[in-house]
């Protein structure tokens, strides 16, 4: 986040730690228009969070063996 400007260029964790954190401020500060009824519980931030590990979920498989060798390779000595 740091070097990017554009926001269409931001990874998924960037973008929903983004959601989460407005979430927070909108429930700390009395925000005129905001109930509390119309903000997302508990359950919305663990689905938000579980979308962040969607991607990670799905390629694991793929480079399973991979991480094996890799580790297998670098605890070999001399």
């Amino acid at each position: 986040m740091y070097y990017l400007d554009d926001a269409s260029l931001y990874s998924i964790q960037n973008i929903l730690n983004q959601i989460n954190q407005n979430i927070s401020y909108l429930a700390s500060s009395g925000v005129s228009g905001v109930s509390m009824a119309d903000l997302p519980t508990t359950t919305i931030r663990m689905a938000i969070a579980f979308v962040g590990i969607l991607p990670i979920l799905i390629a694991y498989p793929f480079f399973q063996k991979n991480f094996a060798k890799g580790i297998t390779m670098g605890s070999v000595k001399g």
